[in-house]
Parts: C-alpha cells; sequence; structure tokens
C-alpha cells in the first residue's frame, strides 16, 4: 500500500538589499546549495544578481523553482542554501555549467541524518564550488538558510530568509523572499 503523497513546490522570489557588503557600489550576489527530500535531490545555483542599497530585484523565473516534486508526507525535507557576494566577475557562460555539476555531485554525496542535512549541504556545495578552477574561492557567504522539517508539518505560504553580517568597515543586510507550495494528494 503506497503513503500519503503531497506535491511540494519551492520557489526563491525575491531579494531585498537593505545594505550592500561593498561600500562603493552594488553587490553581485548569487545562491548556491540543494533540497534533498524522500530520495529526490536537487541542485541549486543562481546567476549573479546586481544588487544595491534599498533594492529588491525578483529573481529570474528559470532561476527561482528550486524544488517540485510528489513526495511521501512521512518524508523529511532537508533544505541546504547559502548567499554568496561575487568578489571578481567571472564569465558565467563557461562556469554555471562546470559548476552546477559540482553542485549537483556534492548534493547526490550528502547521506542525510535523522537531524537534518541541510548544513551538510551547503558544506558540501562550498567543497564543489570552492573546487572549480579556483574561481569561485575569493567569494564571501553572506549567509545560509538551513532548514530540515517532516512534510507533514510542513506549511505553504511565503517566507523570509534573513542575513546580515559585518567584516571590517563593510556590513551587508538582505532578506529572500522564498515561497512554498505543498498539495496534498493519496494513492
Amino acid at each position: 500500500m503506497a503513503g500519503t503523497k503531497a506535491r511540494i513546490r519551492i520557489a526563491l522570489v525575491k531579494m531585498h538589499c537593505k545594505d550592500t557588503d561593498d561600500n562603493l557600489g552594488g553587490d553581485n550576489v548569487y545562491m548556491a546549495g540543494g533540497i534533498i527530500c524522500d530520495g529526490r535531490r536537487t541542485a541549486i545555483l543562481t546567476y549573479p544578481t546586481g544588487i544595491s542599497d534599498g533594492q529588491v530585484i525578483h529573481l529570474h523565473q528559470n532561476e527561482a523553482l528550486v524544488f517540485q516534486d510528489e513526495v511521501l508526507t512521512t518524508a523529511t525535507i532537508h533544505v541546504g542554501i547559502a548567499a554568496y557576494r561575487e568578489d571578481f566577475s567571472k564569465d558565467w557562460g563557461k562556469k554555471y555549467g562546470p559548476m552546477l555539476k559540482a553542485m549537483t555531485r556534492a548534493v547526490d554525496s550528502v547521506t542525510p541524518p535523522p537531524d537534518g542535512a541541510g548544513r551538510q549541504v551547503i558544506d558540501a556545495g562550498e567543497q564543489a564550488r570552492t573546487g572549480i578552477d579556483g574561481v569561485f574561492a575569493s567569494d564571501m557567504v553572506l549567509g545560509t538558510l538551513d532548514f530540515h522539517i517532516p512534510v507533514a508539518e510542513l506549511h505553504g505560504g511565503e517566507k523570509l530568509w534573513c542575513f546580515k553580517g559585518s567584516s571590517g568597515l563593510r556590513n551587508w543586510d538582505y532578506e529572500v523572499t522564498y515561497r512554498i507550495a505543498k498539495t496534498a494528494n493519496s494513492d
């Protein structure tokens, strides 16, 4: 007998920059990580988004959807995403494909423990990210989103991922809105 299932959809909606890390102008921010649930694994990698103080940027539709699948309600969803400030401009046309493959391998290598795999996904992604020709190694982590929750307890709606910090004379303050949709199904 098959169990009760739910269709889960997680999308990154928009990024609000209250304060950039770069004192001289805007930041170029990208996100990398992954989601694991019920045997399904999704690597996440967005292109850099140029953003300045006070701006709200809606994330590109092709990159916004980070997970969509039908999973058992008895499963646990593990989310691990990091936001990075791009230090030096890269040729993303050439680097995106190899980086996404490395992120996919990293997410595939994680075995979720009972207490959550979000942090493991971020750590594995960090190793993959810095291993691509070293060009991503100088990019700075601005913040991380790390959670795990049983699908049965997952509630839909818009959520805020807030991260801020400082390094020397530099400060940053961001909010990323993400949306969770959950539709119950049964077999």
